[in-house]
């Protein structure tokens, strides 16, 4: 929830700066990489998935069974396996009508681009899904926060190590007590850097200026890897992969399918839609469009 609120409350419309990195031959790599992907890799991923599946059920069965809580201005937030928004308005904290009468329902295994112009309720949607915002009326079915990650374009860079940058907000002690090893990191990291980039450069102990030293591509790779450490129900990429190549892109929609991620992706960028399977979009007059995405068209 940090990042969440760092990002959507105050990085504001920053241009993005990226190194200079030669990506032509970086994609060509990264291409043969991806060609020589092996069974070891898909069958890391499938224990990687049923470890973490049975650290959540774990912490699911402390957390007491508490499902539902009570919103600031009348709407119902109730706590689930899935995201839905039933008859909600999305309402600034000045009383600005951003979005009227809001209705979707996004099960485990359905992923969503949502597109519309600047100020037109897409981060504002994400503020009333974080509860940053108070949800003004209707009803809303969300997983806990920790069931969810926010992904932003510029990601959030700790001071510390190179592990602290891929488990971050959780610390080394964390790491260890879930049985997790610098190996799975390396393996996590790999997957988005297979020309190793960063491993061949930083080792897990080493201490950096990151936000200096990272490249905009390492820095949305080391994102992810952070991402696949976590592996939430579900996460909110917010223009999180501009900085890589084709191929890194499409590794990482592979990736989270297989680690049972559902995602929502903020982006105009219309070849990311054959990873999703519906689009909101908000026309920034208070309306909206929830579509089926037609697979067909792409072909």
């Amino acid at each position: 929830m940090l990042e969440m609120v760092k990002y959507l409350d105050k990085v504001g419309n920053e241009p993005f700066e990226v190194k200079e990195e030669s990506h032509a031959v970086m994609a060509e790599q990264e291409k043969e990489q991806f060609e020589k992907a092996s069974e070891n890799e898909r069958e890391f991923l499938i224990q990687w998935k049923a470890r973490i599946d049975q650290l959540r059920e774990r912490l699911s069965a402390q957390d007491g069974g508490r499902r539902n809580t009570a919103s600031d201005k009348g709407g119902k937030v109730i706590l689930g396996n899935k995201i839905e928004f039933d008859h909600v308005d999305i309402v600034s904290p000045e009383g600005k009508l951003l979005v009227k009468d809001l209705c979707f329902e996004v099960p485990p295994g359905r992923n969503v681009m949502v597109t519309g112009p600047n100020g037109s309720g897409k981060s504002s949607l994400f503020r009333v899904v974080g509860e940053l915002w108070p949800l003004h009326n209707g009803r809303m079915i969300k997983p806990r926060n920790n069931d969810f990650l926010f992904v932003p374009q510029k990601p959030y860079q700790v001071l510390g190590t190179l592990r602290d940058q891929i488990i971050y907000p959780d610390t080394p002690t964390q790491m260890a007590q879930a049985g997790i090893t610098d190996a799975d990191l390396q393996s996590l990291l790999d997957l988005v850097d297979p020309s190793h980039t960063i491993s061949n450069q930083w080792q897990m102990d080493e201490v950096k200026d990151w936000i200096q030293t990272f490249s905009g591509g390492q820095k949305q790779r080391v994102a992810m890897a952070r991402l696949f450490y976590h592996k939430p129900q579900f996460a909110i990429l917010d223009e999180c992969t501009s900085a890589v190549s084709e191929e890194v892109e499409g590794k990482i929609y592979e990736t989270c399918k297989q680690l049972g991620i559902t995602l929502f992706t903020v982006s105009h960028r219309r070849v990311l839609q054959r990873y999703h399977d519906y689009q909101l979009r908000f026309d920034g007059s208070g309306g909206y469009e929830w579509t089926k995405i037609n697979h067909e068209e792409d072909k």
